[in-house]
Order: structure tokens, then sequence, then C-alpha cells
């Protein structure tokens, strides 16, 4: 009896593959018939119902199928846009084939858009700043190279505004260790992770209170002169904030006459 059921078991589940295999091939038939241009005109309209799947079968049959096309390159990039704007665990399969529409047209005016969007894929798979940020350096990473390569498009300034978003989870990141190791009286550590965001990020993108801890950990560490360097940068650089007007009045205070009073 049971290996009468296996048996059973075994014949639905062909039958099952060959009924599956059935529909796929009348569904390869059915795309063949149709030409380029309806293929992606279908694909776009699908794409606007949200209807992804379907949708992706029309750019990817376009793509592999109709090899001269002057619509190949669009289907591609729009391929991956519907696992973008499908999102979620979609967006790791957006990355494949953004970065398969650079393999395939290096050169197109559209690269430096699917660049920017491999950086948006990770930055939308970003954790809070209480986890690793793994996914947020591979953003980073990607909109630095947007900035570097396509200095002259529209991209740039759009990779320059989450670059700078990135860079601040990861500094919010670092941070939240930093106060960790400073509330535990762990100064050298902390000094540590202060550093390695203060050198690895520019001062457009480091918040003020970065500085202030720095100078706290600095003189609890018994290293004046490099308290004092980073309550004049605080001054300096940040002469509205509350920072730096506590800043401020410290070095009044000290008797430093590097400061500007506002």
């Amino acid at each position: 009896m049971k290996g009468w059921r296996i048996l059973m078991f075994m014949l639905w589940v062909i039958s099952m593959g060959v009924w599956m295999w059935g529909c796929a091939s009348s569904q390869t038939v059915q795309l063949a018939g149709k030409s380029d241009e309806a293929l992606f005109r279908e694909g776009v309209a699908l794409m606007e119902k949200e209807k992804w799947e379907e949708a992706r079968q029309r750019f990817r049959f376009l793509v592999r199928a109709y090899l001269q096309s002057p619509l190949r390159a669009r289907a591609q990039l729009y391929l991956a846009d519907c696992y973008f704007r499908e999102g979620g665990a979609a967006l790791d399969f957006a990355v494949n084939e953004y970065q398969e529409f650079l393999r395939l047209f290096p050169t197109s005016p559209d690269a430096p858009y699917a660049l920017f969007q491999i950086g948006m894929c990770y930055f939308r798979k970003s954790e809070k700043p209480q986890r690793t940020q793994e996914n947020t350096w591979k953003a980073l990473e990607y909109f630095q190279k947007v900035i570097a390569q396509y200095p002259n498009t529209e991209w740039r300034t759009k990779a320059q505004e989450y670059y700078r978003r990135a860079a601040q989870r990861i500094i919010a990141h670092e941070m939240l260790i930093a106060r960790f190791y400073y509330k535990r009286k762990l100064y050298a550590a902390t000094m540590n992770r202060i550093q390695y965001v203060l050198t690895r990020f520019s001062a457009d993108v480091v918040p003020p209170d970065v500085y202030w801890l720095a100078y706290e950990t600095a003189g609890k560490l018994g290293q004046t002169d490099l308290a004092r360097e980073y309550l004049r940068q605080l001054a300096e650089m940040y002469p509205r904030t509350e920072w730096g007007q506590k800043a401020q009045k410290i070095l009044r205070t000290l008797g430093s006459a590097s400061v500007r009073p506002e």
C-alpha cells in the first residue's frame, strides 16, 4: 500500500511538471508571435498596472529574442525597473538586471541611471543605525561611482544627495557604538570610532555632535590640545548650532583668539 502511494505521488509530480512545461511552452509561443514593439507596449502597460511578472516576461523575451531591436536596451532597463518597483526581496533581482544592462549597454546614455539605481537598491535594503550597515556601504560605493564617472549628468546631483543620506546612516551607526564605549569609560575605543568617522567622511556630512563627543573624549584622555582643536573646528564649521555656540563660549573662556563671536 505504501509503495502504491509513493508511485501515485511520483506520477502526480511528473504530470504537474508536464503541465507546467506545457504552460511555459504555450506562453513562449504566444510571445514569439508578437513584434518587439508589441511586446514593449504590453510590458509597459502591465508594469503600470503593477503586474510585475507578466511585464517582465515581455521585456525578458524582447531582450533575448530581438537582438537587433532598438527597444532592447530600454526593455532590459524596464525589466530591472520592474524588480525595483516591486521592492522587497525583488531588489536583489533588480541589482542583477541593472548590472546586466551595464554589461550589455555600457555606453548607453541611461548607464548613469542604472548605476544610480543599483545604489538605490542597496539603500532601500539598508538597516536602521542599530544594525550592521553592509548594504549602506554598498549603496555608498555605487553613489560614489556615479559622482566620479558621470559628473555632468543629473544623476550626479541625485547621487550626491543619497551619498549624504547613506553616509549619515553609517555615521549614526558608528556613533551609537562610540557612545556605548564612552558611557563605559572606554575612552580610547571611543576615540578610535570617532576618528574613523572623521577620517572616512568629509566634514560636510558629519553632524556637529560628533565633534562635541570628540572634544569630550579627548578631554577624558588628557589630550588638551586635541580637545581644543575639536572645539575650534566645531565653532568654525557649525557657528549657528547649539554645539558650535557652546564651543565658542568655552574657547572664549579659554582665551582663544581664533574664534570670532557671532
